[in-house]
């Protein structure tokens, strides 16, 4: 008998499981005891204990089969759980959660494998089907059966689940939302090393959720999960040295911290250490290493070291000054919406820095940095209006744009509000 015709016979005989709970004039054939509680239907349709089938199971001597009509035993809730795994790797479940028409077979091959394994009180089995559930990997998604489905592979210890169970209450999915409840089993799972969990209360006890911040609780668990290698951990440690929070500052630690993150390919730390060298905190100014670590966050897409890779090619520091390339790295940022790359690319067109000298391009990006409050950016505007460079030429729209650079800080802007005053009073 096939595997698949087992489970689809055990499925059918669900319905006979939960006729027989009451029935005390049923029997075990192995034990010899009435069955009221814990029954098994095998797909022959003979009725055992449940755990009297996992013992026969257990005893390798003993022939897996039917203790009344020798018809082979349906796999074991380990077995099962195995098979079902390999399912999910097999149709791609790791990488996507799109199904297939053609795949759907296999899914409830998979699903019906991690239910046999489930309903006999695996929790490795449990924990996955609560998984299945939760995210709808080719069933429906099922908030409530999920978080059933967690409970009782938490109950029998299961580290994962806590950890799931503490995101499930941290994020509000398929319950309400409570950081309290999150934090609890956030705990369990951290105070049995469960690297994730670790990082998650450091994430909490920096005050971005409704419990109180404590940083020196934020880097104690940070420091365990660092210690275990995660990334995350070891730049947000770095950080609180960085910072001086909860710590005393010390730009050395910090230092330690985001190179043992940045060596393992983390955008940030690499950022972050690349600012240290730019910056000499902590270490000796070089813009060479610092140039090297902007590079590596950048090609992973970090934004702000876009924004700085344009700066020291645009300053020629630790590297030839290149316009063009310092162009490219602006670009970059500016696309993204980062506002000092908006400012500098606007300048450079305004300036003719590498590129043809371009007034409706400059126009363009100093609108943009200006609109996040770019005091540069409101300043160069109004030189373009005070002397009509791609625009009409408007003493007045001028004479805004200084005064609002001047109340963001811009130093020299103040002085332009006045020249305005003195030519708009001529006009008249």
């Amino acid at each position: 008998m096939s595997e698949r015709k087992v489970n689809q016979q055990a499925t059918e005989n669900e319905s006979s499981t939960h006729q027989i709970k009451n029935n005390d004039d049923v029997f075990c054939a192995i034990c010899l005891e009435s069955i009221n509680n814990a029954p098994c239907t095998l797909p022959c349709e003979h009725v055992f204990h449940l755990n009297c089938i996992k013992s026969l199971r257990s005893h390798e001597g003993l022939s897996q089969v039917c203790p009344l009509c020798r018809t082979d035993l349906p796999p074991g809730p380990e077995d099962a759980f195995i098979k079902g795994c390999a399912l999910f790797v097999n149709l791609g479940f790791l990488y996507s959660f799109s199904v297939t028409p053609n795949k759907q077979e296999k899914v409830d091959e998979m699903v019906n494998l991690f239910k046999s394994s489930a309903e006999e009180g695996f929790m490795c089995a449990q924990h996955s089907l609560g998984v299945i559930y939760a995210e709808g990997k080719g069933v429906k998604q099922d908030f409530v059966k999920a978080h059933e489905l967690f409970l009782k592979a938490e109950s029998q210890g299961h580290v994962e689940t806590q950890h799931y169970l503490g995101i499930l209450y941290h994020d509000g999915v398929g319950v309400k939302k409570d950081y309290v409840k999150a934090h609890e089993w956030f705990l369990k799972a951290a105070n049995r090393d469960h690297v994730d969990s670790q990082a998650r209360l450091g994430d909490m006890y920096l005050g971005n959720n409704e419990l109180k911040k404590d940083y020196t609780e934020a880097r104690k668990w940070f420091l365990k999960a660092a210690s275990q290698g995660h990334t995350d951990s070891q730049h947000n440690l770095g950080v609180l040295y960085d910072h001086g929070n909860g710590v005393k500052q010390d730009y050395v630690t910090a230092r330690k911290w985001f190179l043992k993150s940045a060596t393992q390919g983390h955008p940030y730390s690499q950022y972050s250490l690349a600012v240290l060298y730019d910056t000499g905190q902590g270490v000796k100014k070089d813009y060479v290493k610092a140039h090297e670590w902007y590079l590596k966050s950048a090609q992973q897409d970090h934004t702000d070291s876009q924004f700085r890779l344009g700066l020291m090619y645009y300053k020629g520091e630790g590297v030839k000054l290149d316009y063009v390339k310092s162009r490219e790295w602006y670009l970059k940022s500016a696309s993204k919406g980062h506002d000092g790359s908006q400012q500098n690319l606007g300048n450079i067109y305004l300036m003719g820095h590498g590129v043809k000298q371009d007034y409706k391009q400059a126009l363009e990006w100093l609108l943009k940095a200006a609109a996040q409050g770019i005091p540069q950016s409101h300043f160069n505007l109004g030189i373009m209006y005070m002397h009509g460079h791609g625009v009409n030429r408007d003493l007045m729209r001028a004479s805004e744009y200084f005064t609002k650079a001047a109340s963001l800080g811009h130093a020299g802007a103040q002085q332009f509000v006045e020249s305005m005053k003195g030519q708009l009073r001529q006009r008249r």
